[in-house]
């Protein structure tokens, strides 16, 4: 692998560097769960409680995703092909996580709670969307720690620094997709801080919509051991969960607008879904590759626009006050 995967040994127990950043993205989230508790209207003792069944759901939503798209390579023995039972479900920690289903583990963790404590559940969602943000970021961001998450060499000498590229250990320059992804993350987390939205639950999909329309562009980057559809080995798994996260929002907005109303936004995930399939096959079209990765990233940036607007819109107007002879 051009980058190791980085481990350090404390009193004889092996400590993994990824593991470490994720631990301590979950004390910065249940941080921001805690400070964030008053304004949002929840009960003393909130934070941990929603953080406990956020991190057992996220996690078993990760292990249960990834095992969905690689149950050959996890259920059957490599060499004899033997069914190995369930338990190597259960072997957390020899990887193999996804973080679309941790993610969508969290949000079923806020239903829960939200149903459990009587609170509603846009309120519960919008509360989460901060730290949310904030452990994906983090997540992204330590990608590398576990030697994955880097794009093909950068041969432009003037390229050589980092962000856009980080040196591996055969003295080679790798685009750094893993910070991009990262940033992004970590700038979208800001952006959806500030006044309460008019409907609730609403900062959640400020959060998600952008998170995953971008990393539709940023994971066609990737050149790493990506995961890839046991089926068909072209398709990358966590560009097809972003767009699925993407598509039942579009439901949610529909159902909001009607069809006329959300039509634009359906116009512009097909587009941005079209446009990032042709990058990846970029081989078999006439069309430069970079123009083709060019089209894919205006066509999510453009889907982020419009489905942001169309969020706006569906924002119910206030009822007029009647005026009193």
């Amino acid at each position: 692998m051009p980058f190791p995967v980085i481990q350090f040994e404390v009193g004889g127990l092996i400590v993994y560097a990824f593991g470490l950043a994720l631990a301590i993205g979950g004390l910065l989230a249940l941080l921001l769960l805690h400070m964030g508790r008053e304004k949002a209207g929840m009960p003393p003792g909130a934070a941990p409680r929603l953080m406990i069944g956020a991190a057992v759901l996220g996690l078993l939503g990760a292990r249960l995703i990834y095992c969905l798209f690689n149950w050959r390579g996890v259920f059957f023995d490599p060499v004899e092909g033997s069914w190995l039972g369930i338990t190597p479900f259960f072997r957390f920690g020899q990887g193999g996580l996804s973080l679309y289903g941790l993610m969508a583990g969290v949000l079923l963790a806020c239903y829960l709670y939200a149903r459990l404590a009587g609170q509603r559940t846009g309120a519960v969602l919008d509360w989460a969307a901060l730290p949310l943000g904030l452990f994906v970021g983090i997540a992204l961001l330590a990608q590398i720690l576990g030697g994955t998450s880097y794009g093909e060499e950068v041969l432009q000498e003037g390229a050589h620094f980092f962000p856009l590229a980080m040196r591996n250990d055969y003295e080679e320059w790798d685009l750094a997709v893993f910070a991009w992804q990262g940033m992004s993350a970590l700038i979208t987390s800001l952006l959806v801080r500030g006044r309460a939205p008019a409907r609730p639950g609403d900062r959640m999909l400020r959060l998600l919509i952008p998170l995953c329309a971008s990393q539709l562009f940023f994971e066609a980057l990737r050149q790493d051991d990506y995961p890839r559809m046991e089926i068909n080995a072209f398709i990358r798994v966590n560009q097809l969960l972003a767009l699925a996260f993407l598509i039942v929002i579009a439901v949610l907005l529909t159902r909001r607008l009607g069809a006329t109303g959300t039509l634009p936004a359906w116009g512009a995930l097909m587009l941005s879904a079209a446009t990032a399939m042709a990058a990846e096959f970029n081989e078999k079209l006439p069309v430069a590759r970079e123009l083709l990765y060019g089209l894919s990233l205006a066509a999510q940036a453009l889907l982020i626009i419009v489905m942001l607007r169309t969020l706006r819109r569906s924002i119910p107007l206030p009822h007029p006050q009647k005026s009193t002879p």
